[in-house]
């Protein structure tokens, strides 16, 4: 009966992570709209471009991609728009994730927000 408590409690710990991550990025959202001069001019079309991207245009490894579904991070912009540490809230989602997600963002020339806790990845194999 413990181990069932555990569970429902865990289950309900990570509903509950996972709308306070909502409410954070509709915050961040509505705060940057409010910052003026936030994006230069000409940064405004590869921001609608990244918003318009699907996820699926880079080869993600079912894994991630699966998270990132779950996650309902369906464009590149949304994806490059979350912390390092906000992907690490999501259920199956950890470190080699992470290096994964860095190093192929990194090969379009873009990156997740803030710093890796991690470090940055060393070699993909």
């Amino acid at each position: 009966m413990n181990n069932q408590k555990t569970a429902l409690s865990y289950s309900q710990l990570i509903k509950i992570i996972y709308s306070l991550n909502e409410l954070i990025d509709i915050k961040n959202r509505e705060i940057n709209s409010l910052i003026p001069g936030n994006l230069k001019p000409e940064n405004n079309d590869i921001l609608e471009s990244l918003n318009q991207d699907p996820i699926n245009t880079i080869d993600f490894s079912v894994r991630v991609r699966q998270v990132l579904q779950v996650a309902k991070i369906d464009t590149i912009g949304q994806l490059v728009n979350k912390t390092y540490s906000q992907m690490l809230l999501y259920r199956q989602f950890g470190k080699k994730s992470l290096q994964e997600v860095e190093f192929l963002l990194k090969n379009h020339g873009l990156k997740l927000r803030g710093e890796n806790p991690f470090g940055s990845y060393r070699s993909m194999k």
